[in-house]
Protein backbone atom coordinates (compact mmCIF):
# COMPACT_ATOMS: atom_id res chain seq x y z
CA UNK A 1 0.00 0.00 0.00
CA UNK A 2 1.02 3.66 -0.83
CA UNK A 3 2.80 5.21 2.61
CA UNK A 4 0.98 8.63 2.29
CA UNK A 5 -2.45 6.09 1.42
CA UNK A 6 -2.16 4.42 4.64
CA UNK A 7 -1.35 7.38 6.89
CA UNK A 8 -4.88 8.72 5.62
CA UNK A 9 -6.58 5.98 5.83
CA UNK A 10 -5.42 5.17 9.15
CA UNK A 11 -7.22 8.57 10.55
CA UNK A 12 -10.32 8.03 8.80
CA UNK A 13 -12.68 6.06 11.69
CA UNK A 14 -15.23 3.71 9.25
CA UNK A 15 -17.47 3.27 12.75
CA UNK A 16 -17.67 6.51 13.19
CA UNK A 17 -18.98 6.96 9.35
CA UNK A 18 -21.19 4.10 9.75
CA UNK A 19 -22.25 5.84 13.08
CA UNK A 20 -23.13 8.84 11.34
CA UNK A 21 -24.92 7.82 8.14
CA UNK A 22 -27.30 5.95 10.40
CA UNK A 23 -27.98 9.51 12.10
CA UNK A 24 -28.39 12.11 9.14
CA UNK A 25 -30.69 10.50 6.83
CA UNK A 26 -29.59 13.17 3.56
CA UNK A 27 -26.06 12.32 3.99
CA UNK A 28 -27.00 8.15 3.81
CA UNK A 29 -28.88 9.19 1.08
CA UNK A 30 -26.80 10.92 -1.34
CA UNK A 31 -23.65 9.46 0.38
CA UNK A 32 -23.59 5.48 0.53
CA UNK A 33 -20.89 4.04 2.00
CA UNK A 34 -19.96 2.52 -1.41
CA UNK A 35 -19.25 5.89 -2.59
CA UNK A 36 -16.94 6.85 0.46
CA UNK A 37 -15.09 4.06 0.59
CA UNK A 38 -14.07 4.37 -3.67
CA UNK A 39 -12.46 7.80 -3.26
CA UNK A 40 -10.21 5.99 -0.83
CA UNK A 41 -8.24 4.73 -3.78
CA UNK A 42 -7.96 7.54 -5.42
CA UNK A 43 -4.94 9.92 -5.64
CA UNK A 44 -4.15 12.48 -4.59
CA UNK A 45 -6.65 12.92 -0.94
CA UNK A 46 -7.03 9.64 -0.83
CA UNK A 47 -10.59 9.94 1.06
CA UNK A 48 -13.80 11.28 -0.21
CA UNK A 49 -14.40 15.18 0.79
CA UNK A 50 -17.11 14.16 2.83
CA UNK A 51 -15.87 10.69 4.01
CA UNK A 52 -12.92 12.32 5.78
CA UNK A 53 -14.99 14.45 7.75
CA UNK A 54 -17.48 12.01 8.68
CA UNK A 55 -14.89 9.80 9.82
CA UNK A 56 -12.26 12.88 11.58
CA UNK A 57 -14.70 15.42 12.85
CA UNK A 58 -14.41 15.24 16.64
CA UNK A 59 -17.10 14.93 19.12
CA UNK A 60 -20.54 17.48 19.15
CA UNK A 61 -18.56 20.33 17.38
CA UNK A 62 -18.33 17.29 14.33
CA UNK A 63 -21.87 16.55 14.90
CA UNK A 64 -23.22 19.74 15.00
CA UNK A 65 -21.07 21.22 11.24
CA UNK A 66 -22.63 17.62 9.95
CA UNK A 67 -26.13 18.18 11.13
CA UNK A 68 -26.10 21.87 9.36
CA UNK A 69 -24.79 19.59 5.97
CA UNK A 70 -27.42 17.14 6.18
CA UNK A 71 -30.21 20.07 6.78
CA UNK A 72 -28.88 21.83 3.23
CA UNK A 73 -28.58 18.71 1.78
CA UNK A 74 -32.01 17.95 2.55
CA UNK A 75 -33.13 21.64 1.57
CA UNK A 76 -31.56 21.49 -1.73
CA UNK A 77 -32.81 18.32 -2.61
CA UNK A 78 -36.66 19.41 -2.71
CA UNK A 79 -35.19 22.53 -5.63
CA UNK A 80 -36.47 20.91 -8.98
CA UNK A 81 -33.61 19.73 -10.71
CA UNK A 82 -31.26 18.47 -7.87
CA UNK A 83 -30.22 14.93 -8.78
CA UNK A 84 -29.12 16.10 -12.38
CA UNK A 85 -26.88 18.88 -10.35
CA UNK A 86 -26.23 16.51 -7.60
CA UNK A 87 -24.32 13.76 -9.98
CA UNK A 88 -20.78 15.52 -10.88
CA UNK A 89 -20.89 16.11 -6.76
CA UNK A 90 -21.79 12.61 -5.61
CA UNK A 91 -18.86 10.43 -6.49
CA UNK A 92 -15.77 13.56 -7.15
CA UNK A 93 -12.94 12.49 -5.12
CA UNK A 94 -11.24 16.43 -4.85
CA UNK A 95 -11.09 17.49 -1.42
CA UNK A 96 -12.32 21.02 -1.82
CA UNK A 97 -15.92 19.83 -3.53
CA UNK A 98 -17.02 20.12 -0.01
CA UNK A 99 -16.98 23.45 0.03
CA UNK A 100 -18.21 24.21 -3.50
CA UNK A 101 -21.36 22.41 -3.21
CA UNK A 102 -22.21 23.54 0.62
CA UNK A 103 -22.16 27.04 -1.31
CA UNK A 104 -24.29 26.61 -4.07
CA UNK A 105 -26.39 24.66 -1.53
CA UNK A 106 -26.46 27.99 0.96
CA UNK A 107 -27.50 29.89 -2.16
CA UNK A 108 -30.14 28.36 -3.33
CA UNK A 109 -31.57 27.47 -0.14
CA UNK A 110 -31.41 31.36 1.00
CA UNK A 111 -33.17 32.44 -2.26
CA UNK A 112 -35.87 29.67 -2.11
CA UNK A 113 -36.83 31.59 1.40
CA UNK A 114 -38.23 34.24 -0.55
CA UNK A 115 -39.15 33.07 -3.92
CA UNK A 116 -38.99 30.60 -6.37
CA UNK A 117 -35.61 28.56 -7.04
CA UNK A 118 -34.24 25.50 -9.63
CA UNK A 119 -31.11 23.82 -10.41
CA UNK A 120 -29.93 24.92 -14.00
CA UNK A 121 -29.52 21.46 -16.06
CA UNK A 122 -27.04 24.14 -18.87
CA UNK A 123 -25.07 27.08 -17.89
CA UNK A 124 -24.90 28.83 -14.18
CA UNK A 125 -26.19 26.59 -10.90
CA UNK A 126 -29.63 28.35 -10.51
CA UNK A 127 -32.35 30.21 -12.14
CA UNK A 128 -34.26 32.60 -9.21
CA UNK A 129 -37.44 33.43 -10.78
CA UNK A 130 -38.78 37.15 -8.92
CA UNK A 131 -42.04 38.67 -9.97
CA UNK A 132 -40.07 41.55 -11.88
CA UNK A 133 -37.99 38.41 -14.25
CA UNK A 134 -35.72 35.97 -13.22
CA UNK A 135 -32.00 36.01 -13.05
CA UNK A 136 -29.00 33.28 -13.04
CA UNK A 137 -26.29 32.44 -10.31
CA UNK A 138 -23.12 31.05 -10.73
CA UNK A 139 -21.64 29.48 -7.42
CA UNK A 140 -18.03 29.98 -7.20
CA UNK A 141 -15.40 29.07 -4.11
CA UNK A 142 -12.05 29.75 -4.82
CA UNK A 143 -10.13 27.10 -4.05
CA UNK A 144 -6.70 26.47 -6.14
CA UNK A 145 -4.08 26.58 -3.56
CA UNK A 146 -6.49 27.59 -0.31
CA UNK A 147 -8.21 24.05 -0.45
CA UNK A 148 -5.16 21.79 -0.82
CA UNK A 149 -3.47 23.94 2.62
CA UNK A 150 -7.11 23.33 4.63
CA UNK A 151 -6.46 19.33 3.39
CA UNK A 152 -2.83 19.80 4.63
CA UNK A 153 -4.09 21.32 7.71
CA UNK A 154 -6.78 18.30 8.83
CA UNK A 155 -3.83 15.68 7.54
CA UNK A 156 -1.23 17.07 10.26
CA UNK A 157 -4.12 17.89 12.91
CA UNK A 158 -4.29 14.28 12.77
CA UNK A 159 -0.84 13.89 13.50
CA UNK A 160 -0.55 16.16 15.84
CA UNK A 161 -1.90 19.12 17.54
CA UNK A 162 1.14 21.49 17.90
CA UNK A 163 2.03 21.05 14.22
CA UNK A 164 1.03 24.52 12.61
CA UNK A 165 -0.49 24.80 8.92
CA UNK A 166 0.00 28.79 8.03
CA UNK A 167 0.63 31.02 5.05
CA UNK A 168 1.68 34.94 4.87
CA UNK A 169 -1.20 37.39 5.03
CA UNK A 170 -1.67 39.27 1.44
CA UNK A 171 1.36 37.97 -0.27
CA UNK A 172 1.71 35.38 -3.08
CA UNK A 173 0.70 31.82 -1.83
CA UNK A 174 1.13 28.58 -4.27
CA UNK A 175 0.58 24.98 -4.13
CA UNK A 176 1.60 22.82 -6.95
CA UNK A 177 -1.49 21.89 -8.99
CA UNK A 178 -2.77 19.12 -11.18
CA UNK A 179 -0.52 16.34 -11.80
CA UNK A 180 2.28 17.79 -9.28
CA UNK A 181 0.03 17.72 -6.49
CA UNK A 182 0.41 13.47 -5.76
CA UNK A 183 4.45 13.93 -5.78
CA UNK A 184 4.73 17.42 -3.58
CA UNK A 185 2.04 15.67 -1.05
CA UNK A 186 4.02 12.41 -0.91
CA UNK A 187 7.39 13.94 -0.10
CA UNK A 188 5.73 16.58 2.26
CA UNK A 189 4.28 13.72 4.27
CA UNK A 190 7.21 11.20 3.96
CA UNK A 191 9.45 12.26 6.94
CA UNK A 192 5.89 11.54 9.51
CA UNK A 193 5.95 8.03 8.39
CA UNK A 194 8.89 7.67 10.98
CA UNK A 195 7.99 8.37 14.52
CA UNK A 196 11.91 9.43 15.38
CA UNK A 197 11.26 12.65 13.14
CA UNK A 198 8.69 13.95 15.08
CA UNK A 199 9.86 13.29 17.97
CA UNK A 200 13.15 14.95 17.72
CA UNK A 201 11.62 17.72 16.51
CA UNK A 202 9.19 17.95 19.02
CA UNK A 203 12.44 17.68 21.76
CA UNK A 204 13.73 20.31 19.82
CA UNK A 205 10.91 22.66 20.43
CA UNK A 206 11.24 22.50 23.98
CA UNK A 207 14.07 25.16 24.16
CA UNK A 208 12.99 27.12 21.01
CA UNK A 209 9.74 27.36 19.17
CA UNK A 210 8.69 27.70 16.34
CA UNK A 211 10.83 25.11 14.79
CA UNK A 212 10.22 24.49 11.50
CA UNK A 213 9.34 21.57 8.82
CA UNK A 214 10.33 20.87 5.70
CA UNK A 215 8.26 21.97 2.45
CA UNK A 216 9.14 21.31 -0.18
CA UNK A 217 9.90 22.55 -3.66
CA UNK A 218 7.10 23.60 -5.37
CA UNK A 219 5.13 25.59 -2.92
CA UNK A 220 5.39 29.59 -3.04
CA UNK A 221 4.50 31.24 1.03
CA UNK A 222 3.41 28.05 2.79
CA UNK A 223 5.29 27.72 6.75
CA UNK A 224 4.67 24.76 8.62
CA UNK A 225 6.02 24.44 12.50
CA UNK A 226 5.61 22.82 15.95
CA UNK A 227 4.84 24.62 18.47
CA UNK A 228 6.49 24.42 22.38
CA UNK A 229 6.00 25.43 25.94
CA UNK A 230 5.17 29.12 25.95
CA UNK A 231 8.35 30.28 27.78
CA UNK A 232 10.58 28.83 24.77
CA UNK A 233 8.67 31.05 21.91
CA UNK A 234 11.08 32.93 19.90
CA UNK A 235 8.89 35.56 17.45
CA UNK A 236 11.24 35.87 15.10
CA UNK A 237 11.77 32.25 13.62
CA UNK A 238 9.38 32.75 11.69
CA UNK A 239 9.03 35.65 8.75
CA UNK A 240 6.04 37.87 10.32
CA UNK A 241 6.25 39.69 6.78
CA UNK A 242 2.99 41.00 5.39
CA UNK A 243 2.11 42.31 1.98
CA UNK A 244 -0.50 44.77 0.87
CA UNK A 245 -4.36 44.17 1.61
CA UNK A 246 -6.32 45.94 -1.24
CA UNK A 247 -3.81 44.67 -3.71
CA UNK A 248 -4.29 41.22 -2.34
CA UNK A 249 -7.90 41.90 -2.46
CA UNK A 250 -7.90 43.09 -5.60
CA UNK A 251 -5.96 40.52 -7.34
CA UNK A 252 -7.76 37.50 -5.59
CA UNK A 253 -11.52 39.13 -6.62
CA UNK A 254 -9.99 40.00 -10.24
CA UNK A 255 -9.07 36.39 -10.69
CA UNK A 256 -12.35 34.70 -9.14
CA UNK A 257 -14.56 37.16 -11.52
CA UNK A 258 -12.44 36.73 -14.79
CA UNK A 259 -12.08 32.74 -13.90
CA UNK A 260 -15.83 32.14 -13.72
CA UNK A 261 -16.97 34.72 -16.25
CA UNK A 262 -15.52 31.99 -18.95
CA UNK A 263 -17.43 29.44 -17.55
CA UNK A 264 -21.16 27.79 -17.93
CA UNK A 265 -22.06 29.72 -20.86
CA UNK A 266 -22.64 33.08 -18.19
CA UNK A 267 -22.99 35.75 -21.67
CA UNK A 268 -25.78 34.08 -22.98
CA UNK A 269 -27.79 34.04 -19.45
CA UNK A 270 -28.75 37.22 -18.53
CA UNK A 271 -29.03 38.75 -16.34
CA UNK A 272 -26.86 37.21 -13.99
CA UNK A 273 -25.38 37.28 -10.55
CA UNK A 274 -21.46 36.12 -9.42
CA UNK A 275 -21.69 34.62 -6.31
CA UNK A 276 -18.41 34.42 -4.89
CA UNK A 277 -17.41 33.12 -1.22
CA UNK A 278 -13.90 33.76 0.15
CA UNK A 279 -13.84 31.51 3.21
CA UNK A 280 -10.88 29.59 3.00
CA UNK A 281 -8.86 33.20 2.56
CA UNK A 282 -8.31 34.47 5.68
CA UNK A 283 -7.00 37.95 4.41
CA UNK A 284 -10.34 37.93 2.87
CA UNK A 285 -12.02 37.68 5.71
CA UNK A 286 -9.55 40.03 7.59
CA UNK A 287 -9.96 43.15 5.41
CA UNK A 288 -12.04 43.10 2.64
CA UNK A 289 -14.44 45.82 4.53
CA UNK A 290 -11.75 48.42 4.49
CA UNK A 291 -11.89 48.91 0.84
CA UNK A 292 -14.79 50.60 -0.91
CA UNK A 293 -16.34 48.00 -2.83
CA UNK A 294 -16.73 49.77 -6.14
CA UNK A 295 -13.11 50.82 -5.84
CA UNK A 296 -11.82 47.60 -5.72
CA UNK A 297 -14.15 46.13 -8.46
CA UNK A 298 -13.31 48.66 -10.95
CA UNK A 299 -9.78 48.03 -10.69
CA UNK A 300 -10.64 44.58 -11.32
CA UNK A 301 -12.27 45.54 -15.00
CA UNK A 302 -15.23 42.90 -14.37
CA UNK A 303 -16.10 41.15 -18.13
CA UNK A 304 -19.25 43.21 -19.47
CA UNK A 305 -20.86 39.70 -19.22
CA UNK A 306 -21.16 39.44 -15.61
CA UNK A 307 -24.22 41.62 -14.35
CA UNK A 308 -23.72 41.50 -10.71
CA UNK A 309 -21.54 40.42 -8.01
CA UNK A 310 -22.50 39.33 -4.55
CA UNK A 311 -19.63 38.52 -2.08
CA UNK A 312 -19.44 36.63 1.28
CA UNK A 313 -16.78 34.73 3.25
CA UNK A 314 -19.68 32.62 4.60
CA UNK A 315 -18.48 29.50 6.83
CA UNK A 316 -19.63 26.15 6.87
CA UNK A 317 -22.01 25.99 10.58
CA UNK A 318 -25.19 28.00 9.58
CA UNK A 319 -27.76 29.34 6.99
CA UNK A 320 -26.93 32.06 4.58
CA UNK A 321 -28.37 34.94 6.05
CA UNK A 322 -28.46 38.69 4.35
CA UNK A 323 -25.71 40.51 6.40
CA UNK A 324 -23.69 37.67 5.36
CA UNK A 325 -22.87 38.74 2.09
CA UNK A 326 -22.90 42.03 -0.42
CA UNK A 327 -24.24 42.94 -4.04
CA UNK A 328 -22.59 45.29 -5.63
CA UNK A 329 -22.10 45.79 -9.78
CA UNK A 330 -26.08 45.37 -10.15
CA UNK A 331 -28.20 47.97 -12.20
CA UNK A 332 -31.21 49.32 -10.77
CA UNK A 333 -33.41 46.92 -12.59
CA UNK A 334 -31.71 43.66 -12.09
CA UNK A 335 -34.03 41.30 -10.59
CA UNK A 336 -31.93 40.52 -7.64
CA UNK A 337 -32.81 44.11 -6.13
CA UNK A 338 -36.38 43.54 -5.71
CA UNK A 339 -35.14 40.96 -2.92
CA UNK A 340 -32.67 42.86 -1.37
CA UNK A 341 -35.22 45.39 -0.89
CA UNK A 342 -37.89 43.31 0.66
Amino acid sequence: MDSRKELVHSFVDWNLVRCRLDRYDSISKYYPIEVLQACAETSPFYCHYLGWRLGTWPGSKGDELLSFFDRQLEGASHLSGWDAEFRSFQRDCEFGVFWSLLWQMQVANYFSKFTEVKWNSKGPDIVVTTENGAFFVECYCPQRSYGMQTYISAVFDRIGSDIRVENALWLPFSLPQNCKRSSFLDELFSPYLTPKFLSEKRREALDVWPVLLPVPRGATGLDLFIEGPSDSYQPLVVDSTAGSPKAYFVDILGKAIHAKAKENDLQNHRPNLLAINFLLSAGYQMDSGRFDKLEVIHECSPPDVVDALMLSASGIDKELERNDFNVTHASKDHPIMSLLDG
